[in-house]
């Protein structure tokens, strides 16, 4: 079994503007201890978000089966 957690976007709660470079800037700020790279995610209420999930969601699925291929294949 195998579980793949996969951020997409910042909720809703958290109000993001585009802070430049593909960063975005958060109100209220998000939690202390969150990850610098949390802050390049963009908001969930951005379009095209709801895409973005179904492709990740789609490519972790494919990583995942060709990594059970993969232990099926050798020779233990």
């Amino acid at each position: 079994m195998s579980f793949t957690f996969l951020p997409i976007c910042i909720r809703a709660i958290y109000k993001g503007s585009p802070a430049g470079g593909g960063r975005w800037e958060y109100k209220p700020p998000l939690p202390h201890g969150t990850p610098a790279w949390a802050n390049y995610l963009p908001p969930c209420t951005k379009g095209g978000t709801v895409d973005a999930k179904s492709r990740a969601v789609n490519k972790a699925h494919d990583i995942n089966i060709m990594s059970l291929d993969n232990l099926r294949l050798r020779a233990f």
